[in-house]
């Protein structure tokens, strides 16, 4: 109630989103096998409540995340790649690489 989730109601996208990261975190995803590991591209478009249920989806926070935030295209993406690890908290470490050339062709 306190986030508006009405689950007599069909779910929009981001209520969806809420409803899974409450369920995780209240009783787990205790009959998934969790992937063993994700490739996201075009990462800054992805929102934090995403980044969040991914991290509980992939064995240990095992993600690979590629992306520009100077492309980014949608309004609820991140705004920094530090804002990550507050919400993939399974991620035992991470590390950010900056590629300064462009290889396409």
């Amino acid at each position: 109630r306190t986030y508006s989730i009405n689950i007599d109601k069909e779910l929009d996208y981001a209520q969806c989103l809420m409803f899974l990261n409450i369920y995780a975190r209240l009783i787990g995803f205790t009959k998934f096998l969790p992937y063993e590991y994700c490739v996201v591209d075009e990462g800054q478009d992805f929102s934090l409540l995403e980044y969040m249920i991914l991290g509980k989806l992939v064995t240990h926070g095992r993600i690979s995340i590629f992306g520009d935030l100077n492309q980014a295209i949608e309004g609820d993406g991140i705004k920094s790649w530090g804002e990550l690890s507050e919400v993939i908290t399974e991620a035992k470490n991470a590390q950010v690489f900056t590629l300064d050339t462009n290889y396409r062709s």
